[in-house]
């Protein structure tokens, strides 16, 4: 028989792993915010905003996975950057992009909850 109290403990250790990985995207989706209306498909462009902003995980993660540096590149062309901002994370953490899904859509912060018709209709009354 299992002790509930430490399915309890190991649940909620669960969830704030899950949170922590859903604010490292958060974090990610950011930076891209603040990188996309500069980056202008350029190695160069790049390079010059990867001096100024030296402290982005994206740029960190990107160094070891050219395949995501590629995709950070033509950024301009992306309307919104969860997608990569889940693969950059599941690269930082060594995980599979699925997990970093769950964690994004169990434990997103609020701001990136989308509003439903009835949490709408609630608030304005």
């Amino acid at each position: 028989m299992v002790d509930f109290p430490i399915r309890a403990a190991n649940f909620l250790q669960k969830e704030e792993v899950a949170r922590a990985r859903a604010d490292t995207v958060a974090r990610l989706i950011r930076e891209l915010n603040i990188l996309k209306p500069q980056m202008l498909e350029d190695e160069q462009e790049y390079d010059l905003l990867q001096t100024r902003y030296p402290g982005n995980l994206c740029f960190q993660i990107a160094e070891a996975r050219p395949d995501l540096k590629k995709k950070i590149l033509f950024i301009r062309g992306s309307a919104r950057h969860i997608r990569l901002s889940q693969e950059l994370a599941a690269a930082h953490y060594g995980l599979s992009l699925e997990t970093m899904k769950a964690a994004w859509k169990r434990q997103k912060p609020v701001q990136y909850k989308r509003r439903t018709k009835a949490r709408s209709k609630r608030r304005s009354r």
